[in-house]
């Protein structure tokens, strides 16, 4: 999709930037447009920047989007979940995921076959990283902040490249799923004492 319009008048909608579909989780007209439904891309190479009052992105939000080459988020963002299939199967090749996210929701990375490089910063709130979040990825690393109480099912099933998990040494992980790391490259992991 090149181009949506969205009448100024409407209560529910708004169009960010010519690229982002936003909406509000409250059917209220007085609620604030805080969930990211659906970006579009313009050009071959699209750079797309998510507003700080953005607090959910939808399910499917980037899903095949193949002309996203960059997502950036302020240091101030307020987001706080990433939906089902948020960016599965786009081309980006590195992401932040800003400390605020407190879950990642099911194939929310999934079949990103271009992301080698997922950031997360120590002060990170995320507590659930879902089902099959980040599978089928080329990335080499991650990162499990101490606050991540749940890890889904076959969250990095197939990430061939992967080679080294780190947690944080305050872990409070408590669940790790069948085949998390099925068909890794990971030799050696220490699993917290917690779970």
């Amino acid at each position: 999709m090149k181009t949506l319009k969205i009448s100024p008048n409407n209560p529910s909608f708004k169009i960010y930037n010519n690229s982002i579909l936003i909406g509000k989780s409250y059917k209220d007209n007085f609620a604030d447009f805080d969930t990211l439904i659906m970006g579009f891309c313009n050009d071959y190479k699209s750079t797309l920047s998510i507003p700080d009052e953005i607090l959910y992105i939808g399910s499917n939000a980037f899903v095949d989007s193949l002309r996203l080459n960059e997502l950036r988020f302020s240091p101030t963002s307020k987001l706080k979940s990433i939906g089902k299939n948020a960016f599965k199967h786009c081309c980006l090749e590195n992401i932040c995921i800003p400390a605020s996210v407190e879950k990642i929701k099911k194939g929310a990375f999934g079949d990103m076959m271009d992301l080698k490089k997922i950031i997360i910063p120590n002060n990170s709130k995320l507590k659930e990283i879902g089902v099959r979040a980040f599978s089928h990825s080329r990335i080499k690393s991650f990162f499990v902040p101490k606050n991540v109480k749940k890890i889904g099912e076959g969250a990095f099933d197939g990430c061939r490249k992967l080679e080294t998990v780190d947690f944080d040494l305050n872990s409070q992980l408590k669940s790790i799923d069948k085949y998390i790391f099925s068909f890794s490259s990971i030799i050696y992991i220490t699993i917290p004492s917690t779970v």
